[in-house]
Order: C-alpha cells, then structure tokens, then sequence
C-alpha cells in the first residue's frame, strides 16, 4: 500500500479536477457553508470549511498546537474530501450582496496572510537559534578538533565540487564565464567572491525580538534577519565558485531518458540553442543583481544551462533531476504488478509531458516559466517509464518540482564572532523563540470546545457578514461540533441554500443499484473483500463491512467489525516484533472506530488511494 503522504501526490498526477461536473446550482459568484462528514482519523468529528468563489478557506491543527488557516482551491478540496476521502461534503449557500462576498473574501485572504506572515516569523526565529548554537558549538569543539559543521546550501548537490570533473569543465559554464570576465573584467568574480565572503565573516547575530501583533501584518518584524542573510550569503558565494571552476554537473542529477518523444530536430535544437543563449545572458546579469536571494537562482539556472546546452549537442532533451530527497514513493510492488492506476498515472504523465513539450517549441521565444514546466513534466513521465520499465518504485510529489539538492559544504566562510557573545547571543534568540511560540499558542492554539475548526470559522465569517444575516445562534451549547453548526447555520437563515456533494463510493453506488440487482450490489458492496470500489489501504483501520448505508442492521455489521478487529488485534500481538506492531495498531483502531457503530454511529467511510478517471466522479445535488 501507499503512504497518506503518497496519496496525497497522487493529486499531482490525477485528472485535473476542473473537468468534473460543477454543481447545477452553482453561479458566478458563491459564499457558502461547507460541512465535510466524519471519517476515521482527525476528521473524526468532521470538518468544516467557507467557500468564497473559487477559493475554500478552513482551519486545519498544526505545529506547537495551533490552528492554521488554510486556503484550498475548490476542485482541489472537492477532490480530496469527497473522492479521496470517501466524505460526503453539505453546502448550505448564503444569499449576500456581492458587496458582502467581496468584504468576507478580503477578510478571509487577509486572516490567511497575516498568520502566514507571524509563521516565518517564527521559523526564522528557529533558524537563528539552531544558527547560533552550531556556531557556538563550533567554536568550543574547535581546540579539541571536534568542529566538524559545514553549512548545508541549496544547489550544492547539483555540482562536483571535490575538482575530480567527468571531463574538463562545464559545456555551459565555461561560455558564461568568458561572457562575464568580457562584460565586467577578468577579475570580476575573485573580487565578488572576496566581498561576499568578508560580509559572511562579519555577520552579528541579531538581538532584537520581533515584536507579535496578531491583526497586523504591517507590524510583523521582517523575517529577513541572521541565518537568512548567511543562508543567502553562502549560496551567492557556492554559486560564484562554481562559475568560476566552470564545475560539471554530479553525474546522479542529470536524467537522459530514452524514447523518441525526448529526440530533438533540427529546428528544435535551434530553438533550444536561441533560448540556452537567452538564459545565459539573464545569468550574466544575475551575478550583479541586488536582490539579497540571487545565489540560488544563480546555482539552478548553471545547472539548468547545462542540460540546454547538452540537449542541443546529442539532439535529446536532457534535463535536472528536480525531485526532492524525501519524495514519497509508489510502491514497486503495485508497479510490477503494473496496477490499473499505476498504468493510467504513467500514461496521464506521458500526456502532461507531450502537451508540455508541445507547448514549449510551439513558440518561437519560450519563457523560463514554460521551461520549468517542461522540466517538472519530463521529470514525471521518465519518473514513471523508467519505474515501469524495470519494475522499481516511483517517486511522486504533489508540490512543484525544483531541483534543489542540498548539500553540506566545506570552506565556505563562518561569522566571526566570539564565544562570549554567540553564548549571549543564543541566550536572547532562545528567549526571543519561546516568546514568540507563546503568543502563536495563545493567539492561535487549540482547544476542543471554544477554539475549533468550527468556532474560528465561524468567527471569522461573523465578522465579515452584513448586519441582518443571522448568526446570532451560532454561539454556543454544542455548535462547537461540525454538523450541529451546519444546521444552526441553516436555522438562521431560511434563505440559505441546501445541497450536497456525495461522496464517491455513495456515487458509484447509486449508479449501481441503477443499473444492477440491488441485493447483488449490496452483497457485494457492503464489504471491504469484494468491493469494486474500495481498496483496503494503510490509511485504514481494519474493519469488514462499511455501515455508512446499513441502516437497522448498522450495529449487527458493527459488532461483526468490533470482532473481527480484535482477531486482527490479536494476530498484530503476535506479528509485532516482525512488523513493529502495525497490524495490532491497525486492529487497535479497527476496535476504536467500530465500536460508535454499536449505537448507530458511522465514523468511517474508507479512504482511496486513486480513484480511477473514468465517470462518475461527484456532482452536486439537493440534499437528501
């Protein structure tokens, strides 16, 4: 099976949602309250969401305790809650003035940045004292020859840099340097590198403590502060390094992939060629620019040049291994098995990566952005032809791939600056830490009842709503829970709208029972071990039979779940120390979320790992 982390990727790779039917009663212009039922897990209570046009905002736990705002794409959200999770979604839609919508999306975007903003703020905290405390620990293990930290740089992994090159220098670099010692004299780089090297020596720490205010972006101290500088500092100078020894790219970040959709004509090659030397005359000017955060852009767009101008030489498209290091991974064993998913992910890549392709040569002066989509999508298709081809895993991401390969690197400078005052130092930036992770926890923190998912939703849409839309119910006894804050909503507000988005196996199942036997159907559907549907996955518990459309007979299937999740229990005891306990943990949680079934409570509803793009996906339709 796959990782949580793995399907969540998967949506990288999946029909682009926007193709799915949009709800029948569904305008231009929507504000709309959105109840996601329960499923095992977090969502267990279930979970609660405003949509704002096309943009779905909600508050998800996260670090040190807090509630993150979270803004979400719709078909996005959609997709995950109601195919992938299996969740039926009700929406109850508001009548406001489009005046009102445009104030509570303002509002809604605004909350989302601020907090965003005191975030980095406190990452950057985190980054200073872990800074501090390598530096100090440096210095007091210098004398005994204990100090062995190197700063770990962006792009580092991208180039050789032990001097023992393939062949002699870079295809690329070597132009580019010729071009900058003709613009700028042949002692350019030495003295750049010279000066950027004695503003890392002479970095201070910082002693300020940013000051929090909660509602204010405006007042949020800068994020940019002593191991952003050095970070920066250190990637402009491996960068300037690295053009001057022309170094050749590391033999493992480079991806030659076969197949005759990666050859190159004649005229593609010239486009590549017009394009490799519009690239080369942007870095040529980056290495001068002002802009603090240029290293690393400088460092990609070499390596970057590299592959253009040996995609030109052989006549195939080479390009950047852009995966990052912990990607999660598809299992060999689904693709030597060569599942139904795994084949149709390939293929839909393949597609992506000729409709990229297609794309970047249709025009004659292609952009950087039409070259990084070019290359995220041949990473993605090779990624798959060459796990199918042999029968090993497949890397998938679902964020934007950009080749980064950090890497630890010697003889880069170090701030200068005493035990005493990094001792001092570090004192003030743990303090400066704890303060701000305080204010996050109180201004952002966690409680079950009075500070939820629900109750800053629901905040957060009072303020912004226009006087006479009732929300006055909304405020206390147990609208805390997700779904008896729905019906308070719609309780306060007759005109509101009601609808739902289904969940996917309730769609698949009506079409069924329209087409099929209904007792074949339920025979066959009620359980998890010949289901068409659903697939067991790691995400889930153990259990045998889904009880969401039970009925009267919800807790006879649940007692028959409870016991076949304590004979997985008790099996899992016994395969512990083979498996490290997963099967006891998976029929532990099998008992927990079984048992509400034995008073007519369905919590579980079975996640997907894929859900296949042939139709039905899920429509909207009036609430039953």
């Amino acid at each position: 099976m796959i990782s949580w982390r793995c399907a969540l990727a998967l949506l990288a790779y999946a029909t682009p949602f926007a193709v799915l039917a949009k709800s029948a009663a569904a305008s231009a212009s929507t504000v709309e309250y959105l109840y996601v039922e329960a499923n095992e897990g977090s969502s267990a209570g279930g979970h609660v969401a405003l949509r704002v046009d096309d943009h779905v905002f909600d508050f998800q736990n996260a670090e040190l305790g807090t509630l993150r705002r979270r803004r979400t794409d719709w078909d996005q959200f959609r997709y995950i809650y109601s195919v992938r999770e299996n969740r039926t979604i009700h929406v109850a839609r508001l009548s406001l003035l489009p005046r009102d919508r445009d104030a509570i999306r303002e509002r809604f975007n605004r909350g989302y940045l601020i907090q965003n903003k005191h975030f980095s703020v406190w990452e950057t905290l985190r980054r200073d004292r872990d800074l501090i405390e390598r530096l100090l620990a440096r210095k007091e293990g210098a004398s005994d020859g204990h100090a062995r930290w190197a700063p770990r740089v962006r792009g580092a992994g991208l180039f050789r840099l032990d001097g023992n090159a393939a062949f002699d220098g870079s295809v690329g670099l070597a132009a580019l340097r010729e071009r900058i010692a003709d613009e700028r004299g042949a002692n350019y780089l030495d003295h750049r590198i010279r000066a950027l090297e004695e503003e890392a020596e002479a970095l201070v720490p910082t002693a300020d403590a940013p000051v929090f205010r909660p509602s204010d972006v405006e007042s949020a101290s800068s994020t940019y502060r002593f191991s952003d500088r050095y970070r920066d500092l250190c990637e402009k100078i491996l960068a300037l390094r690295v053009l001057r020894a022309s170094a050749e790219l590391h033999p493992d970040v480079r991806v030659v992939s076969a197949g005759e959709r990666y050859a190159l004509d004649s005229m593609e090659r010239a486009q590549l060629r017009s394009f490799a030397d519009a690239q080369e005359a942007r870095l040529a000017r980056l290495v001068a620019s002002g802009r603090p955060d240029w290293g690393f852009a400088l460092i990609v767009g070499m390596a970057r040049l590299q592959t253009l101008r040996e995609s030109e030489i052989f006549g195939r498209l080479r390009f950047l291994d852009a995966f990052s290091a912990d990607a999660p991974l598809l299992s060999a064993k689904s693709v030597r098995r060569a599942d139904a998913f795994v084949v149709e992910l390939g293929e839909r890549a393949q597609m992506e990566f000729e409709t990229a392709r297609t794309h970047f040569f249709a025009h004659t002066s292609p952009n950087e952005a039409q070259f990084a989509w070019l290359e995220e999508k041949a990473n993605r298709d090779a990624e798959f032809q060459r796990g199918l081809s042999i029968g090993r895993e497949v890397r998938m991401q679902a964020s934007r791939l950009i080749p980064q390969r950090s890497a630890e690197v010697g003889r880069l400078p170090i701030p200068a600056v005493g035990g005493a005052v990094l001792r001092m130092a570090g004192r003030l930036a743990e303090a400066a830490l704890d303060a701000y992770e305080a204010a996050l926890r109180d201004a952002f923190g966690y409680r079950l009842v009075d500070r939820n998912c629900v109750t800053e939703l629901l905040a957060a849409l009072e303020s912004g709503l226009p006087h006479g839309t009732r929300t006055d119910r909304i405020a206390g006894g147990l609208d805390f829970i997700p779904f008896v804050s729905f019906d308070s909503l719609v309780e306060a507000n007759p005109t509101a709208q009601e609808f739902e988005v289904p969940s996917y196996r309730r769609t698949r199942l009506d079409v069924m029972y329209a087409t099929e036997n209904d007792v074949a159907v339920w025979l066959r559907e009620s359980n998890t071990l010949t289901s068409t549907i659903y697939r067991p996955t790691a995400r889930d518990s153990f259990f045998l039979f889904f009880t969401e459309d039970a009925g009267p007979a919800r807790p006879i299937l649940g007692a028959l779940n409870v016991a076949a999740a304590v004979g997985d229990l008790a099996l899992g005891l016994l395969k512990a120390p083979f498996d490290r306990g997963r099967t006891a943990w998976s029929g532990l949680k099998g008992v927990v979320f079984s048992l509400p079934e034995l008073f007519f409570i369905d919590l579980r509803k079975g996640a997907l790992d894929y859900a296949p793009a042939d139709p039905p996906r899920t429509a909207a339709r009036p609430s039953v």
